[in-house]
């Protein structure tokens, strides 16, 4: 079992490569080996590695089925950008998962396609009960840079919980920034959820 996982493990690596050099998808038979992978970190990988290819699109939107919350956090993250009936169905759909990132990436997405539902969504989830909840909601507000997100911010920079206050902070000063129109410091850090 060991062989079979390290040559599934070198077939992710090799695939995703090769992606970086051309945008020609690999072969389905080769790209469904990569879910048997018994590593959910891994099959997240190739989650993100097939949305990229919108000719696996059915493929991928099955995904969203994953037991593991970090292969549909990252299905999601791969549709962003995508505009079509199967994709906003799916993103609808998904608005109901009970993990805060794999919501959190929904809402994101359905904002990038101009569902304006999404700042209501995201307003809402950061007064959820769940820190990771907030967490998630603060950073996605800082992501998306909407003004519509500052009072929500504020509100949550007072946060009893480290992580929500510090992805708050971080995101209220991108919000700022991109109002102001200066770049901000923050870009391209990576993210705290």
């Amino acid at each position: 079992m060991e062989d079979q996982e390290k040559e599934l493990l070198d077939l992710l690596n090799e695939v995703t490569a090769r992606h970086s050099r051309s945008s020609v998808p690999e072969p389905m038979s080769r790209i469904v080996r990569l879910f048997r992978l018994s590593d959910p970190r891994s099959r997240s990988r190739a989650a993100r590695l097939v949305g990229r290819y919108s000719s696996y699109r059915t493929f991928l939107l099955r995904r969203l089925e994953e037991k593991d919350h970090r292969v549909r956090a990252n299905v999601v993250e791969s549709m962003w950008g995508i505009d079509s009936r199967e994709v906003r169905s799916a993103l609808h759909d998904a608005l109901d998962d009970s993990d805060h990132r794999v919501r959190t990436n929904v809402l994101i997405a359905l904002y990038r396609l101009g569902d304006s539902s999404a700042v209501r969504l995201l307003i809402e989830q950061s007064r959820h009960s769940s820190p990771a909840f907030r967490a998630s909601a603060a950073w996605a507000m800082g992501d998306i840079k909407d003004a519509e997100f500052l009072d929500a911010l504020n509100s949550l920079t007072g946060d009893d919980k480290d992580e929500v206050r510090q992805n708050a902070t971080l995101s209220l000063s991108r919000l700022k920034q991109a109002i102001e129109g200066a770049p901000s410091p923050a870009d391209g850090q990576v993210p705290l959820i």
